[in-house]
């Protein structure tokens, strides 16, 4: 059981209302400039969330990171996973290592952040079809993961600072 101060997992803002309204969590910490105008009053967003009751944590894992292109290419160091160029939001590709016209799915694990002349040179064929070698296999960040690269790329926001610890890099 753990009601301690140790972060769990990252919830969006609404996941946090939903939580906070039903009584679930009392709210530690509240954004200062972030806030939701309802029609009577004004609410501060909260930052950060305490579960009120025992919590019981079948693994210290933190969730899956919700899969989108913006957290494959945190996942991937902002480098195509071929040529090991460096990427941008604006210039990367999804690529399906086994490609979609061979069964692929597009997941976590079969998905990777590519340049635009490498999956044009890979095509429809399997990076071993193609002659390519991947720099390493794709697989499932967690949310603290995803939220410490998140980091080095953005501030994070001042109060969840105190809260993330050995999270933090």
């Amino acid at each position: 059981m753990s009601t301690a101060y140790q972060p769990m997992r990252y919830v969006d803002w609404k996941e946090a209302f939903c939580l906070w309204f039903s009584g679930r969590v009392e709210v530690v910490e509240f954004y200062k400039d972030r806030v939701i105008n309802t029609v009577s009053e004004t609410i501060n967003i909260p930052s950060v969330v305490r579960f009120v009751k025992g919590v019981i944590r079948k693994n210290r894992q933190s969730k899956a990171a919700k899969f989108n292109r913006a957290n494959v290419l945190l996942r991937d160091n902002h480098e195509c996973q071929y040529s090991r160029v460096k990427l941008e939001r604006k210039n990367f590709t999804f690529d399906h290592i086994i490609p979609v016209s061979q069964g692929g799915k597009t997941n976590w694990k079969n998905i990777v952040a590519c340049c635009v002349p490498c999956n044009q040179k890979k095509g429809s064929r399997t990076p071993k079809q193609a002659g390519m070698k991947l720099n390493k296999e794709p697989y499932v960040p967690d949310n603290f993961e995803i939220l410490n690269k998140n980091s080095s790329t953005r501030t994070l926001p001042e109060e969840w600072k105190d809260y993330l610890g050995e999270f933090h890099v």
